[in-house]
Parts: C-alpha cells; sequence; structure tokens
C-alpha cells in the first residue's frame, strides 16, 4: 500500500508542475520563408528539430526530402537557437517555412507553435507529426501510408506502447481531416501548457492525446502492434520485458527493433538506440546489415551523424 501511495503522490506532484510551469509563449528567434504554400501539396506535416550543434544532418534532410514526395507541405520547427545557416539552405527546398523558436518544452511545444503558425488547418486532408529522433525511411513510406490508410483509421502511428498506459509514440503521428478537426483535438492543443519534464510530457502528452481521442471514439492504431507482436512472438517479447524491466512492457522501438524492421515493416531506426544503446544489446552492430536487408537507404547518412553525435562537444 505504501508503494502505491508513493507512486499517487508521485504523480500528483509531476500533474502540478505540468499545469504550472510555462505559462508563456516560447519566444520565436527568426522564421525563413521556403516555398510557397501550393495547392498541389494536401498534407501538412510539423516536423520538431534539435540538435546541440545547430545541425541539420543530411539524414534529417533526406527524410525532409521523402515526407515532401509524399505531397506533404512541411513547417519545420527547430529549438537550436544557433541553426546554422548552411542547414537551413540544404533544407529549405522542402520545407514552406522553418521556425527557430527558444528551447523550451519538447516536440509537442513545436508542434504547437506549428500549430499557431499554420492557423487554419481546413485546406489539408492529411496532418503529420513528426520529429528528427528516427534514422530513415529505411523503406518506401509510401508502402507504409497504403497499407495503413486501408485499416481507415482516424490516427496511426508506427509503434504503440503499453507502458503507464496505452498510447502511440509520438515520434511518428498521421492524423485523417475528421480528427485534427474535432474538438477534443483542438482543444488538447489550446490548453498544451509548455512541459518542462520528459516524464510530464509523456504522461500528459504522447499518453494523453491517444487517451483524448480514444475516448472521443476515434479508432487508432499502429503499424507495429505491441498485442500482435506479442502474441507472434512470445519468447522475443517475454525476453524483452525481462530486460527493460520485470513485469513491465518493452519499448518495442528499442527493445524489439531488429524484429520490427525485419518482420514487420518499420521505416525507422531510433537514434537513442545507436546514440545510447540503453538496454546493452549485444545484437546492435548488425544494425547496417539489418538495414541494408529492409531497402535501399544510403546507411552512410547514419554512420556520418553517430560519428558526430558521438564526438566530443
Amino acid at each position: 500500500m505504501a508503494r502505491l501511495e508513493l507512486r499517487a503522490r508521485y504523480w500528483s506532484v509531476l500533474d502540478f508542475l505540468s499545469r504550472n510551469i510555462g505559462k508563456s509563449d516560447p519566444a520565436i528567434i527568426r522564421i525563413i520563408d521556403g516555398a510557397p504554400p501550393s495547392a498541389s501539396l494536401k498534407g501538412l506535416c510539423l516536423f520538431a528539430h534539435y540538435d546541440r550543434d545547430g545541425i541539420l544532418d543530411d539524414h534529417v534532410v533526406h527524410y525532409l526530402e521523402q515526407l515532401h514526395g509524399l505531397g506533404y507541405e512541411i513547417i519545420l520547427i527547430s529549438t537550436s537557437e544557433n541553426l546554422r545557416d548552411d542547414s537551413i539552405t540544404s533544407a529549405l527546398p522542402f520545407c514552406r517555412s522553418i521556425i527557430v523558436r527558444e528551447n523550451v518544452g519538447f516536440d509537442f511545444s513545436s508542434w504547437k507553435v506549428g500549430f499557431d503558425f499554420v492557423g487554419t488547418l481546413s485546406t489539408y486532408d492529411r496532418l503529420v507529426l513528426a520529429n528528427d529522433s528516427v534514422y530513415g525511411p529505411v523503406r518506401d513510406l509510401r508502402d507504409v501510408f497504403a497499407r495503413m490508410e486501408s485499416r481507415n483509421l482516424d490516427l496511426w502511428g508506427i509503434t504503440d506502447s503499453y507502458e503507464f498506459r496505452y498510447h502511440l509514440q509520438s515520434y511518428f503521428l498521421v492524423f485523417s481531416k475528421t480528427t485534427f478537426e474535432s474538438r477534443p483535438f483542438q482543444r488538447f492543443w489550446s490548453k498544451l501548457p509548455y512541459h518542462k519534464f520528459k516524464i510530464s510530457l509523456v504522461r500528459e502528452c504522447e499518453i494523453g492525446l491517444s487517451e483524448r481521442l480514444l475516448k472521443a471514439g476515434f479508432h487508432l492504431g499502429a503499424l507495429c502492434e505491441y498485442a500482435r507482436i506479442k502474441s507472434e512472438h512470445p519468447r522475443l517479447v517475454t525476453q524483452a520485458e525481462k530486460i527493460s524491466d520485470v513485469n513491465k512492457p518493452a519499448n518495442s522501438s528499442l527493445a524489439l527493433w531488429r524484429l520490427l524492421v525485419e518482420d514487420y515493416g518499420c521505416p525507422f531506426l531510433k537514434v537513442m538506440l545507436l546514440r545510447d544503446n540503453p538496454l546493452g544489446d549485444k545484437t546492435l552492430s548488425s544494425w547496417p546489415a539489418v538495414l541494408e536487408g529492409a531497402g535501399d537507404y544510403d546507411i552512410g547518412l547514419i554512420h556520418l551523424h553517430v560519428n558526430r553525435i558521438a564526438s566530443p562537444r
């Protein structure tokens, strides 16, 4: 009982912090205009970026190019207050605008800034929220979109999670027009505070957005569904859960990365995985062969980034 009470008190403190920080909007440092809005681009992508050195790496530019090629107008929001001019130049052909803002509030705050900048979403048929926490796409996103849109979902992502409570992981989310024009969606963003702590952000935003839309009756799904993976590969998932935390659902994007890419068509690999190897995966050195088997993605882009971020500041 004491443990449950301690946990409840822990969450109540986080709730208090979530409600009482970040009351003012983050400062906008620069807005760089790219290609003007085009009637041929029926989707909108708000793309969140951060880099300690103010760099938009080539793998990020490649990602932007792929999204733009799918018919998405891109607003890139960077919290790198020192964003370099050469990085801006390389990304601008694929972006309607690049917004450089004060580094507070994480990705959800960047997306909120993007919504405020765009204003009305009525001219768009689809909305994508994405960030630079992944490498890829390592396979054609057209195939992924076709597969997921055939399921007639209101909101979908690449991976879902049962950590804390069920939700879609927010590094890549796709919303239907009905969903992003709905009152629950709009109220979520209008009331969003600028979170200071990552754990409260996950609980109130990543989990909170999924829960709000589920409660409103929208249909959510993931390309790589945890429940399906667990039913089809129980031994591997049990091992992953023990490594992650006994009896705790694993983060499949980290613990089951190889299975996701090879068997479930996952188009991304998490940057954190190669940067930190948080679970001490002894098979991680096989990632180049795994990605080369998935498609024609240039893994040299990943090598360049890994080598740069591994170097001293």
